[in-house]
């Protein structure tokens, strides 16, 4: 069976006086639209670190990157610097270190 995975950006919103954290897909208004949400105050979650969070939003440009990166060197072509640059700023996104 295939994944069916939430479509970025995801951006990551916290409400002002409440213990919890929501990540949003790319419909930040639409409340339907959260992939996850943390509350400390229940079951003993921990909202995740800033370079957890960045790590986390940047999965969808990472995940997109690897995929066509993977299909190049599966057909044998070597990835153009586009790609790679693409690949550049997907990791620079996660880690928050310049490409």
């Amino acid at each position: 069976m295939k994944n069916k995975i939430t479509r970025g950006p995801w951006k990551w919103k916290e409400e002002p006086g409440y213990p919890e954290i929501y990540l949003y897909g790319p419909n930040p208004k639409d409340k339907y639209d959260c992939i996850l949400s943390i509350c400390e105050s229940h079951g003993g979650g921990q909202v995740p670190t800033d370079a957890d969070k960045a790590l986390i939003e940047a999965a969808p440009d990472l995940l997109k990157v690897c995929i066509r990166l993977a299909d190049l060197a599966r057909i044998g072509v070597t990835p153009w610097s586009d790609d790679m640059q693409a690949a550049r700023l997907a990791i620079a996104k996660a880690t928050g270190v310049s490409p």
